[in-house]
């Protein structure tokens, strides 16, 4: 016969172990349910995002260097001059520098997404690429996709493509 003293520390390890292997089970449940969102994979390294790197309202006004005129400024690939002339004469570091950028990571079906992250796209962020308005969740993903429209265009999607389904 087993006293106390033993059954009460293997009932205890017991159910340790049957609540861990509950975690599990739930968590790995819990992280299938957002496989139709993980299957979108962002269009570039998110850690060479932009000129300024990933942010959230992160860049210093009047810090723009001559990379980022050339690349705002002269047109290449399907980035045309009529581009650069209707998106203004500002980059979108100083065009959007009072705006704060918010990623939403969960866009539902039906919302514009941005074409670099996938991330919910914010209306206030727009920038006109071979002649069509393409909507971005923050200025770094507006420098991104200039340089793609410039050095890789036949990755360049239409912008209802942009959508999240």
């Amino acid at each position: 016969m087993t006293s106390w003293k033993t059954t009460v520390p293997l009932l205890l390890v017991s159910v340790f172990f049957a609540s861990a292997i509950t975690w599990v089970f739930v968590a790995d449940r819990q992280v299938r349910s957002d496989e139709d969102y993980e299957r979108q994979e962002p269009a570039v390294d998110m850690s060479t995002v932009g000129i300024h790197g990933m942010h959230d309202g992160e860049h210093a006004p009047g810090d723009h260097g001559p990379e980022e005129y050339l690349l705002f400024f002269a047109p290449g690939g399907i980035y045309t001059r009529e581009d650069i002339e209707r998106n203004g004469t500002v980059p979108p570091s100083q065009k959007y520098a009072r705006i704060a950028s918010k990623h939403d990571f969960r866009p539902k079906p039906g919302d514009a997404i941005c074409p670099i992250t996938m991330t919910k796209a914010d209306s206030r962020f727009v920038w006109i690429i071979a002649g069509k308005e393409y909507i971005f969740c923050c200025p770094p993903c507006i420098e991104e996709f200039v340089r793609m429209a410039k050095e890789e265009p036949e990755s360049v999607k239409d912008p209802g493509e942009y959508y999240k389904e």
